[in-house]
């Protein structure tokens, strides 16, 4: 039977890959990329318009003027279906890019796994090389 036996230095480089790993884990798990829940923008215009929506009020304000544009009934539902349109056009292009979004995170964070090993092996052999360098020859 062959066994691989590692000296302690190994041992202790394997230990912190394993830590480091679980930390790479859990800030990949924090930052993973989803997309925000669908809300639509409300302008201060189409609150105001929520406040006035009784068109008994809206005549009481405006007499006998035509409303404004913006406190048209038509032109609110006009803008309304727009902005729906608009977010949903914005959502869809969340949606279709975020599955390379998510292989773009996971490679970038198997590379800093990767990256910070390779720098923990190196900075355990310099120093073990500082360390040999104080023994007696």
């Amino acid at each position: 039977m062959n066994i691989i036996y590692f000296n302690g230095w190994q041992r202790l480089w394997v230990v912190s890959i394993l830590g480091w790993a679980i930390v790479v884990i859990i800030l990949c798990i924090n930052t993973w990329p989803v997309v925000q829940p669908a809300t639509l923008p409300m302008p201060s215009y189409n609150e105001k318009i929520r406040e006035f929506e009784d068109e008994q009020a809206l005549r009481n304000i405006m007499g006998d003027k035509d409303p404004a544009p913006a406190l048209n009934r038509e032109h609110y539902e006009s803008m309304r279906k727009q902005n729906i349109a608009q977010r949903q056009q914005e959502l869809q292009a969340a949606y279709e890019s975020l599955a390379g979004r998510i292989i773009k995170h996971v490679v970038l964070g198997i590379a800093f796994w990767v990256l910070g090993s390779v720098l923990i092996y190196i900075f355990g052999w310099l120093v073990a090389w500082v360390i040999r360098g104080f023994r007696y020859q």
